[in-house]
């Protein structure tokens, strides 16, 4: 993401959270490219031609997408591109690991994304 600015997102989950979701229906997407300290899990329905950028990874999505951000602060973004659908819905979940007690070490040393996709059928 060399060259672009990366907002820093302060998401709604709270620390006594274990998950955060929230669902959109909306007709473009229009936030910016951003990162923050939860993980998240994306799903996008109607939206084909939408391009999603994570990390190094640039995918243009299908009818379905599910992502997972699964490394911190990890920059993501689904820009408009090609999409011309009126009637998109995301549903987004935010979440921490070792919400347990708080007596646990924090250790996730990996960095991963995961991303699946449903392509279109021409």
């Amino acid at each position: 993401m060399n060259g672009f600015h990366v907002m820093h997102e302060i998401t709604l989950l709270e620390e006594q959270d274990a998950l955060y979701i929230a669902e959109r229906h909306k007709k473009e997407f229009d936030y910016p490219i951003h990162n923050h300290e939860e993980y998240e899990l994306n799903f996008v329905e109607h939206a084909p031609g939408v391009r999603r950028i994570v990390g190094d990874c640039t995918e243009i999505i299908g009818e379905y997408d599910l992502a997972l951000i699964a490394s911190e602060n990890l920059e993501h973004v689904w820009e408009q591109y090609q999409c011309t659908s009126n009637d998109i819905r995301e549903i987004t979940v935010h979440f921490k690991f070792g919400l347990d007690d708080g007596s646990s070490k924090k250790d996730h040393s990996y960095q991963y994304v995961i991303c699946s996709k449903r392509r279109r059928k021409d």
